[in-house]
């Protein structure tokens, strides 16, 4: 069903128009993003940064459009939503540099008896980020950017009241080169969609913003 999208400013104002996913749509991102996941692991973290500090550059020539959006569909301030896509962007660059610290090579650590020891990072798998309306650039982006850059795959449920501006921050992480197969978008609300996405035994972590009863649902 196509969804018209008001503005929380007038409800005579249509930000555009929305199509929740239905099961196959919801099937299809779980068996997608389980299948590429090892090939997203795989990809060397210096490729994976190339990726984001270029999604950064985007989110930065579109911010006009960008601020737009979150304006009209979010309600926030013109201030409020420069604010939330900075903080997005600096998420880029801040969790790129950890990324590049910490997965670039091993750890190694002394050995009292001449062993090697060393400390290794790992992707935990298929990552369900499920993030808030209120800052619908910045933890949106933020949760995704983190759990790429580790070797996961994502699904991202973005609050329904901010299907538009996700959709739009997505095509910019496409363009910037992100293979599609790497991240689903999954727009809907969040209790039929969360307990489906959730039951199936491929989610191997959930990044959650929002209230303490949700999250206590879904631990």
């Amino acid at each position: 069903n196509i969804i018209e999208v008001y503005s929380p400013s007038s409800i005579k104002k249509i930000v555009g128009k929305i199509s929740y996913a239905d099961e196959n749509t919801i099937n299809d991102a779980l068996n997608i993003s389980k299948e590429y996941q090892k090939i997203w692991n795989n990809v060397h973290i210096d490729e994976k940064l190339k990726i984001v500090r270029k999604f950064a550059l985007l989110l930065e020539k579109n911010k006009e459009d960008l601020l737009k959006v979150c304006v009209n569909e979010a309600g926030k301030t013109i201030s409020d939503s420069f604010n939330d896509l900075r903080e997005a962007i600096d998420f880029c660059y801040y969790y790129s540099s950890e990324a590049k610290k910490i997965l670039s090579k091993e750890i190694l650590f002394v050995g009292p008896t001449g062993e090697k020891n060393k400390l290794i990072y790992e992707s935990k798998g298929v990552i369900l980020c499920i993030s808030p309306w209120n800052f619908p650039i910045a933890i949106f982006v933020g949760q995704i950017i983190a759990a790429l850059l580790c070797g996961n795959t994502v699904i991202a449920k973005p609050a329904e009241q901010t299907s538009i501006i996700s959709y739009k921050i997505i095509k910019l992480l496409f363009n910037a080169g992100l293979p599609v197969n790497a991240l689903q978008l999954i727009l809907g609300e969040g209790s039929t969609i969360g307990e489906k996405i959730l039951n199936d035994e491929c989610i191997k972590g959930v990044l959650f913003t929002g209230s303490c009863e949700t999250a206590k649902n879904i631990q």
